[in-house]
């Protein structure tokens, strides 16, 4: 975890998002007043950093046909 000057805090905290691809309820993360980072990204606020990353898993993930 980031502090206001972008250092490192040595705290480390984590979330658990079952259908991370599907999931839309983005009002019901917490609101942290700290910044995340995934290695070889800049630290962003959470919603910012999971919407990029789920951008990026459902340009990867193989289409699965309608019905299914």
């Amino acid at each position: 975890m980031l502090d206001e000057h972008q250092e490192a805090t040595g705290v480390v905290v984590g979330i658990e998002i079952e259908g991370f691809l599907d999931f839309d309820r983005w009002e019901s993360l917490p609101k942290l007043d700290i910044r995340w980072r995934l290695p070889g990204h800049e630290p962003l606020p959470l919603e910012d950093l999971l919407r990029r990353l789920q951008r990026e898993l459902r340009q990867q993930a193989p289409a699965v046909p309608q019905g299914r």
